[in-house]
């Protein structure tokens, strides 16, 4: 795909030999509730974008974990509370969709924010 044949290229060469802003690196698309790539209008956006300027589509997931956070208040206080069970649901919705972006030609990473900070 013409997505994937920019993830590895040197954008802010390419921008400084077209006369581009060389500061413009990659169209980043981050992922809130649509995990997937059929039926997504945010991704398809997101490709439009990249394909339009010749740069490099990422992804980045965002997952807050913190089913193992203790705090004083109760459960339903009002915030959403990651649960182990739906922190396993969408991790696994998540790697199912990874796979689906990369196919397509997008770079992709996860970061996982818990109690004893970020793993990627």
């Amino acid at each position: 795909s013409c997505l994937r044949s920019r993830i590895n290229h040197d954008s802010a060469a390419a921008a400084t030999k077209d006369g581009d802003d060389p500061s413009i690196g990659f169209v980043l698309y981050l992922p809130t509730v649509n995990l997937r790539l059929e039926h997504n209008p945010a991704f398809a956006v997101a490709c439009h974008a990249a394909n339009h300027l010749n740069l490099p589509l990422v992804v980045l997931a965002v997952v807050c974990d913190d089913a193992s956070h203790h705090t004083s208040s109760p459960v339903g206080s009002g915030g959403v509370v990651m649960t182990a069970r739906r922190l396993a649901f969408t991790l696994q919705a998540l790697s199912h969709a990874c796979h689906q972006w990369s196919r397509h030609g997008a770079a992709v990473g996860v970061r996982v924010h818990g109690p004893k900070g970020a793993r990627v």
